[in-house]
């Protein structure tokens, strides 16, 4: 070859053949080495060459770093204490007895004494319902034969009375007839006190059960003691004009051996024994009608929608703190005879 001959230049080689001949230095340098891959040197990579116009490109400026605020100081939080709350003691629980009221029996303790055992009603705040007190309901039946027997007492003594004045009298025993009947007059209103406390138990019961009827029967319930003992409180004051009566011949003699002519002592008495038969019928003829009314469906019905405790929005205000008064009337003489009977026994000591 020609020393003037030189060969042409190199050219330059383009980016994208860099590439490949830095992966065959690569690959070629380990064959050489013929060690170990890991103990020979990494090649350093090339910088990438920029193109045109990548050279023109103004480098950006750098921004100026942005002031950061300073962190506040934060105050040392407080250690709060920590307070150990025990727990209350419970108190002591007592044996639950499960108490089983059967229907229709009233939990207010009844008076033990038979003679002065009464029908009690419950209390307000308990009762709801027009429900029986005291284990029966009342019954109308027994009122109006009460009624009816005390009645026909009265005429009774009115007849023998009339029967005794009609026969002939006898200047011996002519005044055998006044006090005949003077000492029925006596039994009669011992009767007719006995009866006033029999009937006053189940008149009790209707306050619950049937207010309306309750507030007929209180005239027609306490007149009859008050008719009798008027009657007989009259009769004792009558005894002195009786006695004027009867024309007493001698000390120690028959009293009764004359008659007066125009008004007798038996005369006399049977005629008040026949006013106090009338003034009775004035009351018991309305109080039989009052109750015969109330078995009738529709006073019954009438009756238990006005006088029970489950509408006392209808019921006026009067009526029911009349209710309630003969409650706290009842409940306070069963708390007495409860009281008296606890001391007995020495309860109460």
């Amino acid at each position: 070859m020609d020393p003037d001959q030189q060969p042409p230049a190199s050219q330059p080689e383009s980016a994208e053949s860099a590439p490949e001949h830095t992966d065959s230095e690569q690959q070629q340098q380990p064959e050489e080495h013929g060690a170990d891959p890991k103990s020979a040197p990494k090649p350093k990579p090339k910088p990438v060459k920029r193109t045109k116009h990548e050279k023109k490109r103004p480098k950006p400026s750098p921004e100026p770093p942005v002031p950061q605020p300073e962190p506040t100081p934060q105050p040392d939080p407080v250690p709060v204490p920590e307070v150990q709350v025990e727990p209350a003691p419970k108190p002591p629980t007592k044996p639950s007895v499960s108490v089983q009221i059967p229907r229709g029996i009233s939990p207010i303790p009844e008076v033990a004494n038979k003679l002065t055992e009464s029908i009690l009603p419950r209390q307000s705040s308990v009762v709801s319902e027009p429900e029986i007190v005291g284990g029966s309901s009342f019954k109308p039946w027994a009122l109006i034969t009460a009624f009816s027997v005390h009645w026909i007492a009265s005429f009774a003594i009115l007849i023998i009375g009339l029967a005794m004045t009609l026969v002939p009298p006898n200047e011996a025993y002519s005044c055998h007839v006044y006090f005949v009947v003077v000492y029925l007059r006596m039994v009669y209103w011992i009767g007719t006190f006995i009866q006033h406390e029999l009937i006053k138990a189940p008149c009790r019961r209707l306050i619950n059960q049937n207010y309306n009827l309750y507030r007929d029967m209180i005239c027609y319930r306490k007149a009859p003691l008050k008719v009798v003992s008027l009657w007989n409180a009259v009769l004792i004051a009558a005894q002195g004009y009786a006695a004027k009566q009867f024309h007493v011949r001698e000390y120690g003699a028959n009293i009764c051996s004359a008659i007066g002519p125009d008004m007798t002592p038996q005369l006399f008495i049977v005629i008040f024994c026949g006013l106090e038969t009338i003034m009775l019928g004035i009351f018991y003829v309305p109080a039989i009608k009052r109750l015969l009314k109330s078995l009738t469906s529709q006073e019954q019905e009438e009756d238990m929608s006005n006088g029970t405790l489950s509408n006392q929005d209808e019921i006026p205000v009067n009526w029911r703190l009349m209710r309630q008064a003969e409650q706290i009337k009842i409940l306070t003489v069963a708390n007495q005879q409860l009281r008296r009977e606890a001391l007995d026994i020495g309860a109460l000591e």
